[in-house]
């Protein structure tokens, strides 16, 4: 519930700053200065941008909830495989550092410097 309230509230904060744009763009328009006009474009072509990324992710939100929803009916939704990306780093190297590959990062690096001619 506190991410659709957070998502909710970054729409509407978007809404506000498009409202603001969209009023300083026709501002700079209205001054007739050829570099005032470009920041005006610019303006609202970043406003615009900003406007289809948060639709993007609003549309991304109630998919990905449909789609929970849908796992969770059907009884489909993993149970125990889900492992933090941390422990599985500290699965894979010993003592979560990159420093346990070090060696064999070498020998591959090492291989692809060698001539190839």
């Amino acid at each position: 519930m506190t991410t659709r309230i957070g998502a909710l509230a970054m729409a509407l904060l978007l809404a506000l700053y498009l409202v603001f744009a969209v009023y300083y763009s026709a501002v700079l328009f209205g001054t007739g200065s050829p570099a005032a006009i470009a920041m005006g474009v610019a303006l609202l072509v970043l406003a615009a941008l900003g406007a289809a990324f948060i639709g993007a992710e609003i549309l991304f939100g109630v998919r990905a909830e449909a789609l929970a929803r849908r796992l969770e009916s059907e009884d489909a939704l993993p149970r125990g495989e889900v492992v933090h990306a941390r422990e599985r780093v500290r699965e894979t190297v010993p003592g979560g550092r990159i420093g346990g590959a070090f060696p064999l990062i070498s020998e591959v690096f090492s291989l692809c410097l060698r001539p190839w001619k």
